[in-house]
């Protein structure tokens, strides 16, 4: 976003802190970092995400179209390959982040309805912000809340 940066994203948490300090509650905060995450949003699913939305009809063909027939090409001396890509981010162009933001959008959505917490996201870093009375109740939900996509992870009681 124009005029946004980290030092935005450090008042934020900042602001969301104090105000849980104010009320006596207790706050853990998540850190996402997904690895790879602007190099691997695959565009199939992106733009499977792009037509649940209810996105109209035009704005999902301009969106389908930046994405079709995009390649990379490479030369080392005489030679040259091409490869015809299915995901990541392309680079260079405003829409180019538009991929990831889908993704990230999509994941929040799903994990706000099971849980509640103040997030924060700049670029491809996240942050959740649990904030509750009582500390057990707070880790309880935000392992709830980060093991929701991993079936088979045990939680700590």
């Amino acid at each position: 976003m124009p005029k946004k940066c980290t030092d935005d994203a450090l008042g934020k948490l900042n602001e969301v802190v104090l105000k849980g300090k104010k009320r006596n509650l207790h706050t853990i905060l998540v850190f996402l970092d997904i690895k790879g995450d602007f190099d691997n949003a695959w565009w199939p699913g992106v733009l499977s995400l792009v037509k649940i939305s209810n996105i109209s009809g035009n704005l999902f063909a301009v969106i389908s179209c930046f994405l079709k027939d995009r390649s990379v090409a490479v030369s080392l001396g005489h030679s040259s390959k091409e490869k015809f890509l299915n995901k990541g981010c392309p680079q260079g162009s405003v829409a180019g982040p538009f991929p990831w933001n889908v993704i990230l959008n999509d994941f929040l959505e799903k994990i706000l309805d099971f849980s509640t917490f103040e997030t924060i996201a700049f670029a491809d870093d996240s942050l959740l912000c649990f904030q509750r009375k009582c500390f057990h109740d707070i880790r309880r939900q935000a392992q709830l809340t980060i093991c929701l996509h991993q079936p088979g992870q045990r939680i700590i009681n």
